[in-house]
């Protein structure tokens, strides 16, 4: 696990090779407000989901399952 301090220093060292970064997630700990899930989606249910670039790679873990 890296300590917050390193990370700093890791995206300071960067900012000042490449510039300031503009695009950046926000922390894990801030939490968005809940929202409200349509019944429409609650209405179906799902064992398992794949989701893939292709129908190849679905298909090759489907066979392997």
């Amino acid at each position: 696990m890296f300590r917050q301090g390193e990370i700093t220093q890791w995206l300071s060292r960067w900012e000042e090779i490449n510039g300031e970064v503009t695009n950046i997630l926000p922390s894990s700990r801030e939490t968005s407000r809940p929202i409200e899930i349509n019944s429409e989606v609650t209405a179906y249910s799902f064992d398992r989901v794949i989701v893939c670039n292709t129908a190849k790679i679905a298909q090759f873990l489907v066979v392997r399952d």
